[in-house]
Parts: C-alpha cells; structure tokens; sequence
C-alpha cells in the first residue's frame, strides 16, 4: 500500500486491496439493492470491489429476502471483504411491505461524503468511475449530481451492447429543467453519484412518489444542475423478470 494522506492514497488502489487505519469515514457509500439475482450479483460486486480510488469506500448491499442462492453470495463477499462489504440480509420482503429500500435501509447507514448506485443485476465497466465521478464533483462544488451515459445489455438477445443517455460531447452541467424535461430515464441508475447531504432530509412524498429515482434525479440537480460526463461507466441489462430498474417504485 502507498502512504496515505488526509484519508487520500497517493495513486488510485482497487477497493478490495485497500488498508486503511482505525478509524476511517469512507468518501464514497455504495448502494446495492438486489432480489434473485444469483446470475448476476457476483458480476456486479466484483465489479465494485476491483474500483481503483485513492479513497475508502463502502459497499452497503440489501437483500430483500430472496429466495436462491443471491444472499450466500453475498455473504461470500462479506467474508472476503469485511470493511468494505456490509449487507443487510432480510428475512422478510420489504418491497412487498411498501418499503422503499434504498431510502429506508441503505441511505441511512451511509456515511460517506457521496453515495453512488448499482443494482444487483447491473455492472460497472470502467475501474476509475468513482475516482472520476468524485472528482469532478469535487471540481464543480454547486453540483450535487453526476452521471454518465450507459450500455444496455439484454439479456434474452445476444446483441451488440448499445449506448443511451448520451446527452453531450465532453462534460456538462445539465439543468435541472433538462433533467424533468427527461423523465426517470434521463439518467442510468447505475450511473449516479450524488453528494449525500443530497438524502439527508428526504421530504415523506418521496417514500410514496410513483417513479422514486426520477425524484432522486431531480432533488440533485436542484441546487445547480446535474454534472454529466461523456464516459461510459456501467451496463444496464435488460430483459429481466426480477430486475429492479422494471418496477421504480422498489428503490
């Protein structure tokens, strides 16, 4: 490991070979929310934990009672990376409670600085996306949100991947206008990155309001836009009967 300093390693180290001291805040929080997705869970924390940042990072993951072999899984990563990977594994589904999960059991537990998204059947594909996202926040202090265009995977067809959400050449501050005018699609789940002063306060509505990452979308963007960045970063899948981008109310 090279010396860190102000919590920040002097050159970017994959999550799952990381060392820090006692005790130490992570920068950024992952949220993962994930129900029978045994085909595809392990393909998407690897490609968490291979993140290469000069920061600590957490992975929170919710398993919403599935009932295949998704929850060993994950716990197979808790075992391999105890600081870095912390599930909470149900034995009661929550969605089925009216419970959005992300807001009631993932985001109160975050205690970075920025909370980033991937759901159990989507992936990242590109190890520097934390350290760029965070970076370029960190350059433009009255943005809250950054986000990135997606590949669509389906995966009932084997077809070329494709890319969407592609709404500039370079990196752009999107208003907040722009990203209502775009409905809950304007931006890939798996691509979002936000500040998490962000859902500190979550007004009640949104716990009910029918397309909860569209909210999400727009409450980042209110203060000054959301911060867009021409890289393709993950891979959203498609062709899912569990998939939890099909039914916007689980998040």
């Amino acid at each position: 490991m090279v010396q860190e300093k102000n919590q920040r390693l002097l050159s970017p180290v994959s999550i799952k070979d990381q060392e820090w001291p006692e005790p130490t805040t992570p920068v950024v929080s992952i949220c993962c929310i994930t129900y029978n997705q045994e085909e595809f869970i392990r393909e998407c924390l690897e490609s968490l934990v291979v993140q290469r940042t000069t920061f600590p990072v957490e992975i929170l993951v919710h398993d919403d009672a599935s009932t295949d072999n998704t929850a060993n899984i994950i716990r197979e990563f808790e075992k391999r990376y105890p600081d870095v990977v912390k599930p909470i594994i149900q034995e009661v589904n929550q969605f089925s409670q009216g419970k959005r999960v992300n807001l009631v059991y993932n985001f109160p537990r975050a205690v970075g600085a920025y909370i980033a998204l991937c759901e159990g059947d989507d992936y990242w594909i590109d190890q520097e996306k934390l350290e760029l996202q965070v970076a370029a926040l960190e350059k433009n202090q009255t943005c809250d949100l950054c986000f990135h265009p997606a590949l669509v995977r389906n995966h009932l067809a084997d077809s070329e991947l494709r890319v969407i959400c592609r709404h500039a050449e370079g990196e752009k501050i999107i208003s907040i206008e722009d990203v209502i005018a775009g409905g809950g699609g304007f931006c890939p789940t798996a691509s979002l990155l936000f500040r998490t002063k962000v859902v500190a306060d979550i007004p009640d509505w949104v716990f009910y309001a029918p397309v909860g990452d569209f909210y999400m979308q727009v409450m980042g963007s209110m203060r000054g836009g959301a911060l867009y960045l021409d890289r393709e970063m993950s891979v959203y899948r498609t062709g899912l009967a569990t998939s939890w981008t099909k039914n916007k109310n689980k998040y």
